[in-house]
C-alpha cells in the first residue's frame, strides 16, 4: 500500500514537472519578446542610442522591425488556434495535477502550497 502511494506521488510529481516544462515552452513560443527584455519601443530606443542612429536610420530600422514583426505573425498565424488549444489543455492538466497534489497534503502543507503558488504567480507578473 505504501509503495503504491509512493509511486503515485512520483507519477504526479513527474506530471507536474512535465506540465510546467510544456507550459514554459508554449509560453516562449507564443509570447512576443525582444532579445534584451522590455517592450519593442525600449529595445528600438536602446538600439538607436547605442549605435548613434540618425533620424532617417531610426525610421528605416523601425520600418524593417515592423516588417519583421508582421512576417513572423503571419508565420505563426495558421498555428495560433492549435497553440491556443494546446495552452488550454496544458492549463487544464496543470490545474488537475495541482488539485491532486493538494489532496495529498496536510492542511498546513496545503496553506504553504497555496502561498507558494501565489508567490510564483506574483513573480511572473
Amino acid at each position: 500500500m505504501q509503495r503504491s502511494k509512493s509511486l503515485a506521488m512520483v507519477f504526479l510529481l513527474g506530471v507536474f514537472l512535465a506540465g510546467g516544462a510544456a507550459g514554459f515552452a508554449a509560453h516562449q513560443v507564443t509570447t512576443p519578446r525582444t532579445k534584451c527584455g522590455g517592450d519593442r519601443a525600449s529595445y528600438r530606443e536602446r538600439f538607436a542610442t547605442e549605435l548613434g542612429l540618425t533620424a532617417s536610420q531610426r525610421e528605416a530600422v523601425d520600418s524593417l522591425m515592423e516588417m519583421q514583426r508582421t512576417r513572423v505573425r503571419a508565420l505563426y498565424s495558421p498555428m495560433r488556434p492549435q497553440l491556443d488549444s494546446i495552452g488550454r489543455s496544458r492549463d487544464s492538466i496543470f490545474e488537475d495535477t495541482q488539485r491532486q497534489l493538494k489532496a495529498l497534503l496536510t492542511p498546513e502543507q496545503q496553506a504553504r502550497f497555496d502561498r507558494m503558488r501565489r508567490e510564483g504567480r506574483a513573480r511572473k507578473k
